[in-house]
């Protein structure tokens, strides 16, 4: 059982870490895709992201920004609810001290990068009597939390037999009892002291956009209200992690049937994350932007054609393109304009904006086939490659829109030979082109 201890502590000393990492480091490596394509079902979360164990309400930890941290105390909780319902009673003090420890070390560790009085190296040598101190002191707990808690804060103390008959502790279901609702108050306490005193946490923040359709217009300020920690981890990691699982267990993945209700909550959720990132990557800073465009060109290099897609299509816009130094940003264009001629193209939105970063790229050459496919479209109006030549145009880049009237010219002429419907096909878009643009 010192395990728990062991990696809750641990985990709490991670993330203090974690908090002063250079901002490049906290991008998500290769984005865990190994652990990502087990998702074969669509995430199921409830109107407060708990779960069910025992018939009794279990609370979220999203308040908790570090990933595997909040895992560890996920667990540890489960693991003590189902203690106590198998009446292992030693467990369930165990694990409620290690957990309330956590989330306390956790808690006063954020708290000290503007409190003076408290040194993190400090605090995680405290025992957890000190710790239930300091945060009565600086009223994160109440009172009655900080008396009840006396329960659980010789928990060490249970883990070695020759302490426990020296000492004379004895566990019942009344100790195990309250241990377990102490816990459950210094969880709920923690949560609304650390919004009060910090903020809301990215994770805070994903779990409303995935629960409540009516955040979008008091999106921007609740962006706005993130410390610039959280606004890196959701731009960076929380947001991106938590696309991708909905991609890989999305439409292709997910037998719907009859489910209409549960495809638009879902195709609903995963366009709230789209925004959120893009509104997320105007708040931040130029140096979080440069590591997210950093992000994305990492993911074409060495992601599978399941990640690139999605991530490109739903985070990369073509202003962004100015972030990057000139190799980076033309590898990404030319991947753009290769899969603008495949069967996959991107969304027609990624090339808004793009057409000032075009120099030097093949898009001369393959302007070509982008006319081509768009006059032997069944429908001018509804046609993939149409959107992209029309979001392209109207960037009003005089040599962007020169090259294009150039190249629609000459696929009018090519067909004038031998097919007069495609020729008039590129007229058609000739004059579409010059009133009006898609996107």
């Amino acid at each position: 059982m010192w395990l728990h201890l062991v990696s809750a502590c641990f985990g709490a000393f991670c993330l203090q870490n974690a908090y002063k990492r250079p901002t490049h480091q906290l991008r998500p490596s290769r984005l865990a895709c190994c652990a990502y394509s087990r998702i074969i079902t669509m995430r199921c979360k409830s109107a407060h992201r708990s779960l069910e164990l025992g018939g009794e309400h279990v609370p979220s930890f999203d308040f908790v920004s570090d990933n595997e941290f909040r895992a560890i105390l996920d667990s540890d909780y489960g693991e003590m609810r189902s203690a106590l319902e198998n009446t292992n009673y030693k467990t369930v003090h165990v694990l409620a001290g290690s957990v309330v420890e956590a989330l306390l070390v956790d808690y006063l560790t954020l708290l000290s990068e503007n409190d003076t009085s408290l040194n993190p190296q400090q605090i995680l040598k405290w025992s957890l009597g000190e710790l239930v101190d300091a945060a009565l002191t600086r009223g994160a707990i109440s009172q009655q939390v900080h008396d009840l808690s006396s329960v659980v804060r010789d928990y060490r103390n249970l883990i070695h037999p020759g302490r426990v008959v020296r000492l004379g502790q004895k566990v019942s279901q009344d100790s195990a009892d309250i241990a377990a609702a102490v816990t459950h108050m210094v969880i709920s306490a923690i949560g609304d002291a650390r919004k009060d005193s910090l903020g809301m946490t990215a994770q805070q923040v994903l779990t409303k956009i995935e629960t409540d359709p009516s955040v979008m217009p008091i999106l921007g300020r609740l962006l706005r209200g993130l410390s610039t920690t959280e606004l890196n981890t959701l731009l960076l990691d929380a947001l991106p992690t938590e696309f991708l699982k909905g991609a890989y267990a999305g439409p292709d993945h997910k037998d719907w049937g009859d489910a209409d209700q549960e495809r638009a909550v879902f195709e609903r959720t995963q366009a709230y994350l789209e925004e959120c990132y893009h509104q997320a990557f105007r708040e931040a800073n130029e140096q979080t932007q440069r590591s997210a465009m950093l992000n994305l060109v990492e993911i074409v290099k060495m992601e599978s054609v399941y990640t690139v897609h999605p991530y490109e299509d739903a985070f990369l816009r073509g202003p962004y393109l100015g972030l990057l130094e000139d190799a980076d940003r033309l590898l990404l264009v030319e991947h753009l304009l290769g899969r603008a001629e495949s069967q996959t193209p991107p969304k027609p939105a990624v090339f808004m904006g793009m057409a000032p970063y075009l120099s030097g790229s093949s898009f001369h050459g393959k302007l070509w086939g982008l006319v081509d496919r768009a006059v032997r479209a069944k429908d001018l109006y509804d046609s993939t490659s149409v959107d992209i030549l029309c979001n392209l145009y109207w960037d009003y880049d005089p040599d962007v829109m020169k090259m294009m009237d150039d190249r629609v010219d000459q696929v009018a002429e090519h067909y004038s030979k031998w097919d007069p419907q495609k020729q008039e096909r590129a007229r058609e878009l000739v004059e579409l082109l010059h009133t009006e643009g898609v996107s």
